[in-house]
């Protein structure tokens, strides 16, 4: 009992650890957009071209996320010259199906009978296989599209719609976990999803219909922007049905290729880190554009550290979203290992992390 206690002690902390953190990554993120500072953009501000222009830099954020996924292979790194181990980490996971738990590869338990629902999970002293790490760029290059296409739509949208619109994930993980993960329902899961998807309808709503309102008006600007609203929420809905397929395909390498979680997330950081080595000179050599959805293809990465080198405040911003975004990684350590998709999407609504 006293362990037990302990153990929700732990998984409380770090539950409020996920939700501040992943709360305080959208508001920054939202912060970094409204930053002016410096670069070689041109923009026109009040009818005047300036070079002072907005930090609107959604490949940058995912880039900064990445960056923060990679350094989990280096804390699990430390810890195996530290614990002298000749493998990072590799648990056997604990899966849920039917409404019972059991284990993904089954071990020989006391006695030496064993059965696939043997009540304990195990580790295993192997190391991931680089056939795994090699296709560990599937969902990390899930992970890379749909925090773009979320980020994009944040651009116009509140933190707070934003935060609420990402519900819509649930409904997409729970279809797909029945569909191909085997994963069985029951009328409270039903019921907590309607739950879900009407407020995210509401919200939804109260969205569109604010930025109607503002396009009653017959200038320019507020119909762009009313436009603009729309496209964010569509970009929003889009990146959470990626985001729930990336999901179930992370469920199967921590269940099946038995690959721990901050190890799942390391390798995800790299392989992204490796996309933007061939994204950052495409996106830089696309035409700028000027219309919204330019921001899909174009961004110009020497205008974003020139405008860190001249704004301490965007630099800090970045720095924190970095750390915070580490806490976030790490925190999967403590409630992947014992909680399946669905669980942990539920989880991901709370905190309002951009995703992961």
């Amino acid at each position: 009992m006293p362990k037990q206690a302990d153990d929700n002690r732990k998984g409380f902390l770090w539950g409020l650890v996920m939700l501040v953190s992943g709360t305080m990554c959208t508001i920054i993120t939202k912060v970094q957009y409204g930053l002016r500072a410096e670069g070689t953009e041109t923009c026109i501000v009040n009818g005047t071209a300036t070079h002072v222009c907005l930090f609107d830099k959604p490949w940058f954020g995912v880039l900064q996320m990445k960056l923060a996924m990679a350094f989990c292979i280096v804390i699990l790194m430390i810890r195996q010259k530290v614990q002298k181990r000749s493998y990072l980490e590799t648990p056997v996971m604990n899966m849920q199906k039917h409404g019972k738990k059991f284990m993904a590869t089954p071990k020989a338990a006391p006695g030496g009978r064993s059965t696939e629902r043997t009540p304990f999970v195990a580790t295993s002293s192997h190391a991931t296989s680089w056939e795994t790490i090699f296709w560990i760029l599937l969902p990390s290059f899930l992970d890379l599209l749909n925090t773009v296409l979320a980020n994009i739509g944040l651009l116009w949208v509140s933190s707070s719609i934003y935060q609420m619109s990402r519900g819509s994930v649930v409904l997409f993980n729970a279809i797909f976990s029945v569909r191909f993960m085997g994963k069985k329902l029951f009328a409270y899961h039903y019921l907590s999803i309607l739950v879900v998807m009407t407020a995210v309808a509401v919200v939804a709503y109260a969205g569109i219909m604010q930025s109607n309102a503002a396009a009653t008006s017959s200038s320019v600007e507020d119909q762009e922007k009313h436009s603009n609203q729309v496209l964010g929420l569509g970009l929003i809905f889009v990146s959470q049905l990626i985001t729930a397929v990336q999901i179930v395909v992370e469920e199967w390498f921590l269940t099946t290729r038995h690959v721990s979680p901050l190890t799942l997330v390391g390798w995800e950081g790299i392989w992204g880190l490796a996309f933007f080595a061939v994204l950052t000179p495409l996106l830089m050599a696309t035409p700028p554009g000027d219309s919204a959805l330019s921001k899909i293809w174009h961004e110009d990465f020497v205008d974003t550290f020139v405008k860190m080198g001249n704004s301490w405040v965007v630099t800090a911003t970045v720095l924190l979203y970095i750390v915070l975004i580490g806490l976030f990684n790490v925190r999967l350590y403590f409630h992947q290992n014992n909680n399946d998709s669905m669980t942990l999407m539920t989880w991901h609504c709370c905190s309002s992390r951009p995703t992961l």
